[in-house]
């Protein structure tokens, strides 16, 4: 009888030790996928205005850049093209 239990035990201990290493992916997964969420949902806008558009998404988050910083801090933007001209 001891001999049929330990194979059954040792299937039920690998089952549990699967069932665990399962558990764990899948918050692990979950947490992944909250995060490519969030980051999606940063980046919505932007990829509207790029298909709206017709143009690349690095392009038109160049172009939001340039925007806010106009808007917020002309100063910022006039050391930018100071910069941008010394280089040349």
């Amino acid at each position: 009888m001891k001999a049929s239990a330990s194979p059954a035990g040792a299937l039920t201990d690998d089952r549990n030790r699967a069932a665990a290493i399962l558990a764990t992916i899948q918050v692990e997964r979950a947490s992944i996928d909250g995060e490519r969420r969030k980051v999606e949902a940063d980046l919505g806008p932007v990829k509207y205005l790029a298909t709206l558009l017709g143009a690349g998404d690095q392009d038109v988050m160049r172009w939001f850049i340039l925007v806010v910083a106009l808007l917020l801090d002309p100063a910022a933007v006039l050391l930018l093209l100071a910069a941008a001209s010394a280089r040349r």
